[in-house]
């Protein structure tokens, strides 16, 4: 017999002893078992909440720019020139730019 079994009094040869060890073996087990079912309550501090409330404000508003399209600078110019020519005050392009606006909401909203 090894002196960790002598220690522990497990030998392989005494029944009795091997079924006090294996019974010992069950009890560590269902131990380990309950310790990771426990349920470890901490509690959050009203900044903490408040900070974790404005990050994700902050993730959503980056996750939009980052899905937004951008325009070069010669479409900005390009609108710029057609807002000083007044071309933008006719009735059919106004028609058009609302469409556009509106189906734009209507995609906005099926998201």
């Amino acid at each position: 017999m090894s002196l960790i079994k002598d220690i522990l009094g497990l030998s392989g040869t005494d029944r009795t002893n091997s079924t006090i060890g294996s019974k010992n073996n069950n009890k560590l087990k269902s131990a380990k078992s309950d310790k990771s079912s426990v349920v470890v309550k901490t509690d959050i501090s009203p900044e903490a909440k408040h900070l974790l409330e404005l990050k994700n404000e902050a993730s959503q508003y980056l996750d939009k720019v980052k899905d937004a399209e951008t325009l070069s600078p010669e479409q900005i110019d390009q609108i710029k020139e057609r807002i000083s020519s007044q071309y933008y005050f006719d009735s059919q392009v106004i028609d058009q730019i609302v469409e556009k606006m509106l189906r734009t909401v209507k995609i906005n909203r099926i998201k």
